[in-house]
């Protein structure tokens, strides 16, 4: 939905605004996130487990009247288990 004026959305709200009364949804467009990741495993012995996982996140925002915001990050796990 937006603010419903580019103004607005570019510049921010007036400082006389009444927070409680205001139609603030943020700024109007649409977001695309996603997480896709891979993980792998090795058994070391009867008790020992050693696995690995990477994820990949990412958020792809597209605004109406505001540049376009893109952010991807990795993570990076390494686990090492003892079954008792």
């Amino acid at each position: 939905r937006g603010y419903g004026s580019a103004d607005i959305e570019i510049n921010g709200l007036p400082d006389n605004a009444d927070a409680d009364y205001v139609n603030a949804q943020g700024n109007k467009g649409h977001t695309l996130l996603g997480i896709v990741g891979i993980e792998t495993g090795l058994r070391v012995s009867s008790r020992i487990r050693l696995s690995a996982e990477q994820r990949f996140h990412f958020r792809n925002s597209h605004y109406d009247y505001l540049p376009r915001v893109e952010t991807k990050s990795t993570e990076n796990l390494l686990k090492l288990a003892y079954t008792l």
